[in-house]
């Protein structure tokens, strides 16, 4: 559990960091409003280490996940909800990989992947969060989870209407990224307290 939380730290915090960088070293792009093709069209080697920093971040989480899975509550929406998060970790690297092609129809992968991971990542998080029931361990986690899909679900879904809306698709990319990868930085960190600290953890004691 203690290294699923960890996973999930990096998975999140080095495509924050890869994605940063690329932006500052592409004429016209920013970290709030490109879109991830954009940045995976930065100049060399940029483009193509966020191309590798979205395939690690869809792949680390995966295993992360797998990792973490026992610390929700032994709830039939704990299997619901995980194996969601984990068709979206997947869609997500599938979506770095398509960058890598050169191949025509890769654009239209891309989207449908990144579609794919918005929707899966958004309902796996709001089903997870009822396996969240445990007061002592998800107290503030459980709403926070909730809301978090819900927000990534609404922008998921603006993102794929085709509306003609006053912000752009890199903007409505971020409304639904941003909070999908600060939720494994926050719950990541607490994982991690929860192994460290164990709350509600029962120790068989072997007999002397």
């Amino acid at each position: 559990m203690h290294t699923g939380g960890v996973l999930l730290l990096a998975a999140s915090l080095q495509f924050v960091i890869v994605a940063a960088l690329t932006a500052g070293r592409t004429p016209g792009a920013t970290m709030w409003t490109s879109s991830l093709s954009a940045l995976a069209a930065a100049p060399s080697p940029w483009g193509t280490i966020f191309e590798a920093s979205l395939v690690a971040l869809g792949g680390l989480a995966a295993i992360a996940l797998l990792l973490v899975w026992s610390s929700f509550d032994e709830l039939p929406n704990r299997g619901v909800g995980i194996l969601a998060l984990l068709l979206g970790a997947s869609a997500t690297a599938a979506a770095g990989v398509l960058l890598v092609s050169s191949q025509p129809l890769s654009s239209l992968g891309v989207r449908i992947a990144r579609d794919l991971a918005v929707v899966a990542v958004g309902a796996g998080l709001v089903v997870v969060s009822f396996a969240m029931q445990r007061t002592d361990r998800w107290r503030i986690s459980r709403p926070y989870t909730l809301v978090t899909g819900a927000v990534i679900l609404g922008a998921g879904a603006l993102l794929a209407s085709g509306l003609h809306l006053p912000v752009s698709a890199g903007v409505l990319e971020r409304l639904a990224l941003v909070p999908a990868l600060l939720w494994p930085i926050v719950e990541g960190a607490h994982i991690v307290r929860l192994h460290r600290f164990a709350p509600g953890l029962h120790l068989k004691v072997a007999a002397a």
